[in-house]
């Protein structure tokens, strides 16, 4: 259980510290990356619902 709880907590640090890095970006950059950022994660979801959905056994 305590490979558990770190790999759980090595998640976290890592969902703050990329949100951190939004903050060093400027609004420009932001403002560019955003449509990208944005189509990827649908792309991402839509290939997750369908996966999700599919049954290989």
């Amino acid at each position: 259980m305590k490979i558990m709880k770190y790999s759980k907590s090595l998640m976290l640090l890592m969902i703050i510290l990329s949100w951190f890095t939004t903050l060093l970006l400027g609004k420009s950059s932001f403002k560019r990356y955003l449509p990208a950022g944005l189509f990827s994660t649908l792309m991402v979801r839509i290939v997750n619902i369908i996966g999700g959905r599919s049954s290989l056994v």
